[in-house]
C-alpha cells in the first residue's frame, strides 16, 4: 500500500520528481567524472613506476656518486656473470642490461641532444614506446634508431630513413654511426618524446667503445619484494663494488606527488560530496514541504506520523535509485571516450605527473560506490525531511501550500 502511494504520489508531479532526479544524476555524473579522473591518474603511475622502469636498478657504486652518470665510464665488465645469478633468484622475472648515454642526432645541417638508451631486442621495458609506435616497431632487433616523431620534426626531416649518431666514446673522442630509423614514436608525453631516442645495446657499446653494462635492470615477479631481494644481493653486490637500488628509492618523488594526489583529490572528493548532497537534500526538502498540505489531509484522516515518514522515504529512496543508475549511465559513455582518447590539458597535467593527455579509468566497484552514495544521500536528505514534515503538527500541515 505504501507503495502504490509512493508511486502515485511521484506520478502527481512529474516536473518536481524530474528535477529531483536530475539534480541526483548530476551529482553522481560528478562523482564519477572525478573518480574517473582519479582512476586514470593512479594507473598511468602505476604504469610509469612498475611496467615502464626497473624494479630494481644495479649499477656500480662509483657510477652512483660520478658528477656527470650518463658518461661511459665506471661500468660493469663482468655483467653477465652478475645478471646470471641475480636471473637465478625465484623472484625475479627478467634481468636486462640498460646503457643510458648522451648524444647527438644528425640531419644534415640540424642537431639534437638527446638521452638515450640502449636496450636489448627483447626488452620488457619502456612499453610506453611500443604503445606509441607510429612507423615500425619497437622493440627491434639489429641496427637502428627508435626516435619520436616530434625529434624528426625539430631536425626538419619528419621522414628520414636515416640519422647520424654521435657520442663521445670511453677515451672522449667523437665517434658516429649513420642507423636507419627503425621506429618513430609518439607518446602522451611531449617532455619525453623531445628528450629521449633509443638505440640497440651493441650500436652502443661499439659506439662508445665499452665492455659490459652500465645499468641492470631488474622486473620482479612481484614488486612489493623489491626491498627484500635488494637486501638479500646487498652482500653480492658489495662485493663488485655494485649497489642496487629500488624503485621505492628511484621513484620517491613520484611516491611523494602520489601521497599528495591522495590527499588533493580526497579534498575534492569530500567538497565534490558536500555540494552534491546539499543540491540533492535540498531538493528532496522543498518536493516534501510542498506536499505539507497533503500529508496534513492524510493525517487528518487518520495516517500516523510513522507511516508519513515511511512514505517519504520510500519516495526518496525510489528518486535516489533512479538518479544515481542515470547519472552511472550518463557518465559511463564519456567516461569510455576519455579511457580511449584522453582529456588534452597540455603542460597543467605535468604536475600531477602525467603525460599531455590525461586517460580516465573505470572501476566497477568505484561506479557502484558512486551510485550507492547518491541513493544514500538522496535518502538520508529524505530522512532528514522526513523527520522535520512528520515533526509539524496538523494545524501547521494543513496551512502549509
Amino acid at each position: 500500500m505504501l507503495l502504490k502511494m509512493a508511486v502515485l504520489s511521484t506520478l502527481r508531479r512529474p516536473r518536481r520528481t524530474a528535477l529531483i532526479v536530475l539534480a541526483i544524476a548530476l551529482s553522481v555524473f560528478v562523482m564519477e567524472f572525478f573518480s574517473g579522473w582519479v582512476l586514470g591518474m593512479r594507473e598511468r603511475m602505476d604504469r610509469k613506476i612498475l611496467q615502464e622502469t626497473a624494479h630494481i636498478l644495479v649499477e656500480r657504486k662509483s657510477r652512483l656518486e660520478a658528477l656527470d652518470p650518463l658518461a661511459p665510464v665506471d661500468y660493469m665488465a663482468d655483467a653477465a656473470a652478475i645478471a646470471a645469478h641475480l636471473r637465478a633468484d625465484p623472484r625475479v622475472a627478467r634481468v636486462e642490461a640498460v646503457a643510458p648515454l648522451e648524444g647527438l642526432l644528425l640531419a644534415g645541417p640540424k642537431n639534437m641532444g638527446l638521452r638515450l638508451y640502449g636496450f636489448e631486442p627483447d626488452t620488457v621495458f619502456f612499453s610506453q614506446v611500443g604503445r606509441g609506435s607510429l612507423r615500425g616497431s619497437f622493440p627491434f632487433e639489429g641496427p637502428g634508431l627508435a626516435v619520436s616523431r616530434k625529434t624528426l620534426e625539430l631536425l626538419g626531416a619528419p621522414e628520414a630513413k636515416s640519422l647520424v649518431l654521435l657520442v663521445q666514446d670511453v677515451d672522449g673522442a667523437p665517434a658516429y654511426r649513420e642507423l636507419p630509423v627503425r621506429c618513430v614514436f609518439s607518446t602522451d608525453d611531449s617532455a619525453f618524446d623531445e628528450t629521449t631516442a633509443f638505440v640497440d645495446a651493441p650500436d652502443a657499446s661499439d659506439l662508445l667503445g665499452t665492455v659490459g653494462a652500465p645499468e641492470l635492470w631488474l622486473r620482479l615477479r612481484d614488486p612489493g619484494q623489491a626491498g627484500a631481494v635488494s637486501s638479500a644481493e646487498a652482500g653480492y653486490l658489495a662485493e663488485r663494488g655494485c649497489i642496487g637500488r629500488t624503485w621505492q628509492v628511484l621513484q620517491g618523488g613520484m611516491l611523494a606527488m602520489i601521497k599528495l594526489m591522495d590527499l588533493f583529490m580526497y579534498v575534492i572528493n569530500v567538497i565534490v560530496l558536500v555540494v552534491a548532497a546539499t543540491v540533492i537534500t535540498n531538493a528532496i526538502l522543498m518536493n516534501v514541504f510542498e506536499k505539507q498540505r497533503e500529508y496534513g489531509t492524510l493525517r487528518a484522516i487518520g495516517m500516523k506520523r510513522r507511516t508519513q515518514l515511511a512514505l517519504v522515504l520510500i519516495e526518496g529512496a525510489a528518486q535516489g535509485i533512479a538518479g544515481s543508475l542515470l547519472g552511472a549511465a550518463l557518465a559511463l559513455p564519456v567516461a569510455l571516450y576519455l579511457r580511449r582518447h584522453g582529456l588534452a590539458i597540455g603542460a597543467a597535467s605535468h604536475a600531477f605527473g602525467m603525460g599531455d593527455v590525461m586517460y580516465f579509468g573505470l572501476s566497477a566497484a568505484a561506479t557502484a560506490r558512486d551510485v550507492c552514495v547518491g541513493a544514500l544521500i538522496a535518502l538520508a536528505g529524505s530522512l532528514y525531511a522526513a523527520i522535520v514534515g512528520a515533526r509539524a503538527s496538523l494545524v501547521d500541515a494543513l496551512r502549509r501550500g
